[in-house]
């Protein structure tokens, strides 16, 4: 089987074993091509319960990333106001994160 790449991600079969079809750009990707997408990365079985705890009809999930100084150097562009901002998030903005969700 062909490997297909989309997105950078290399995708070995579509749902019907065939392999996905390239869109041009991703904002075409049709719902078919971002699920064979995810899915070929997705780990494991789905955990969403058959019901939720006390009759709840939706679970929330808060993420923050807290990149610091990664972007600047991943851009290859490690300047001073870069790697300040990135400091920036680790010493003032993760509290204030906390502090909301706390």
């Amino acid at each position: 089987m062909r490997p297909v790449i989309i997105g950078g991600f290399v995708l070995l079969s579509h749902a019907c074993g065939q392999p996905a079809p390239v869109p041009s750009a991703a904002w075409e990707w049709s719902v078919d091509s971002v699920r064979a997408v995810v899915n070929a990365v997705r780990a494991g079985r789905s955990l969403k319960p058959a019901t939720w705890p006390d009759g709840a009809r939706v679970a929330v999930l808060l993420s923050f990333d807290v990149d610091n100084e990664t972007i600047p150097l991943r851009d290859g562009q490690p300047t001073v106001g870069g790697l300040s901002q990135g400091q920036y998030g680790a010493r003032a903005g993760l509290r204030r994160v906390l502090e909301l969700v706390d």
